[in-house]
C-alpha cells in the first residue's frame, strides 16, 4: 500500500515542492509529472465503479476515497502550477486539453469494461451442466469449516448441476505429484452467480460423499457418469525431432509471440503413449533457450502434442508447462497439464497466471476440453 500510494502521490508531491519553491520549476519535469498523473487517473474508472457498486471484496471506502482524491488532485494542481509559472500558457493549454479528453475517454472505457466483465461473471450461472449439454468435467473446490469445535469439509462444483445428479470427484489430475483417487457424491443446493468475487456464487454444493480419501485434493468433478477406473496411464521415452515449421506449431508460436529459433529442437524430450483403442499420443518437450527479460522465474518446457504420428501435430502448449499427466478414466485416455505464464506478476496479483489444459485422446484426434474454445 505504501508503494501504491507513493506512486500515486508522486506527481502531487512534485507540484507541492514547485509551488512552495523547494524545487526549481522546470517545464519538462512538471509536464512529465502531469502525464504520469493522467495515466494513473485513466484507471480511476475501476475505483469509481467500486464505490458505486459496493462489494465486500473491494477496497474499503477510506482506501478508495483516498485513491480517488490523489488521482484527481494531482493533475488539477499540476495544471495550476504550470499555468502560473510558465510563460507559454497557450502552448501548454493546447497540449493539455487533448490529453484531458483522452483521459476522460479512458476512464469511461475502463468503467464500462468493468461493468461488462461483472455482468459476464454474473451470467455464467445460467446454463445447466449436464452431459447432454456437452459438459462432462467441471472444477470443484473443498472448503474447510469448523463449527462447534468440529472440523468438516464442504465440497462445491463450479456451475449449475441439477439437484440429485450423481457427481464423481477426481483427485487433482493436474498435480505434479499425481495420486489418482475418486469418490462419489450427489448434487445439492445451487448458489447463483453474484458480481462480488469474494462471495461464493455459481456453484453447486455436493453432499452424500462416499469413499473420499481425506489426504487427497479433489478439484475436478465428473457429471452424471459412473466411474469404474481412474489411474495414471504409462508413457515411454521416444526419440523425437519435431518440425517447428508445421502449420499448427507455426500458428501457435505466432499466437504466443514465440520465435522458433529460441527453442532447442536438437535436445527435445519425447514420450509416447499407446492406448487400448489404438490411441497413439506423442509428446515433444521443447526447452526455451531465451526467456523474456524480467520474467517470473520459469524455465520449464513447451509441449507439442501429436496423434497417430509425430507429424500429425494437434496442439502446442506454451512454456512453462510446470506439470502434465496422462490418465485413464474408464477406457478413455486424457491428457492434463498446467502452464505458468513466464511474465512478472502484475500490481493486482501476487503471482503469475496459471492455465489448466485438458484433452481427450482419441485414435484420430486430440479433443481440447479446457480451456473451452
Amino acid at each position: 500500500m505504501a508503494g501504491l500510494y507513493g506512486y500515486l502521490a508522486l506527481p502531487l508531491i512534485i507540484a507541492l515542492l514547485i509551488a512552495s519553491n523547494r524545487l526549481r520549476y522546470r517545464g519538462w519535469l512538471a509536464g512529465l509529472a502531469f502525464v504520469i498523473s493522467l495515466v494513473s487517473l485513466e484507471l480511476s474508472g475501476d475505483y469509481a465503479y467500486n464505490l458505486m457498486h459496493w462489494t465486500k471484496s473491494r477496497p474499503s471506502a477510506v482506501e478508495s476515497t483516498l485513491t480517488l482524491a490523489l488521482l484527481g488532485a494531482s493533475p488539477l494542481f499540476l495544471m495550476a502550477v504550470i499555468l502560473k509559472r510558465s510563460l507559454r500558457k497557450g502552448i501548454w493549454i493546447s497540449a493539455m486539453l487533448p490529453l484531458l479528453g483522452l483521459t476522460a475517454l479512458g476512464i469511461q472505457q475502463n468503467y464500462e469494461g468493468r461493468m461488462q466483465s461483472d455482468l459476464a461473471e454474473y451470467q455464467k450461472g445460467v446454463a445447466l451442466l449436464l452431459p447432454q449439454t456437452g459438459t462432462l468435467f467441471t472444477r470443484c473446490e473443498v472448503k474447510h469449516r469448523v463449527s462447534g469445535g468440529v472440523a468438516f469439509d464442504e465440497v462445491y462444483a463450479q456451475g449449475h448441476v441439477p439437484k440429485g445428479v450423481r457427481v464423481t470427484l477426481l483427485a487433482d489430475p493436474f498435480s505434479s505429484n499425481f495420486r489418482p483417487r475418486y469418490c462419489m457424491g450427489i448434487a445439492g443446493t445451487y448458489r447463483p452467480a453474484v458480481s462480488d468475487p469474494a462471495v461464493m456464487g455459481n456453484v453447486t454444493e455436493i453432499g452424500s460423499l462416499q469413499g473420499c480419501d481425506q489426504t487427497a485434493i479433489y478439484n475436478v468433478a465428473v457429471i452424471e457418469r459412473t466411474i469404474t477406473r481412474y489411474k495414471a496411464f504409462p508413457v515411454q521415452p521416444f526419440p523425437i525431432h519435431p518440425e517447428l515449421s508445421h502449420p499448427v506449431v507455426r500458428t501457435s508460436f505466432q499466437k504466443f509471440r514465440y520465435n522458433a529459433a529460441d527453442f532447442d529442437v536438437a535436445h527435445a524430450q519425447g514420450s509416447r503413449a499407446v492406448g487400448p483403442r489404438g490411441e497413439n499420443l506423442f509428446i515433444s518437450a521443447l526447452r526455451p533457450l531465451r526467456i523474456p527479460p524480467n520474467a517470473f522465474p520459469c524455465a520449464d518446457r513447451a509441449l507439442v502434442l501429436s496423434v497417430q504420428s509425430v507429424e500429425r501435430v494437434q496442439a502446442v502448449l506454451p512454456y512453462c508447462v510446470v506439470s502434465w499427466n496422462l490418465f485413464e478414466l474408464n477406457e478413455e485416455i486424457y491428457f492434463a497439464a498446467t502452464t505458468q505464464e513466464p511474465t512478472p506478476p502484475g500490481g493486482d496479483v501476487m503471482g503469475p497466471d496459471w492455465t489448466r489444459w485438458l484433452f481427450r485422446v482419441e485414435p484420430s484426434a486430440l479433443r481440447q476440453l479446457w480451456p473451452i474454445q
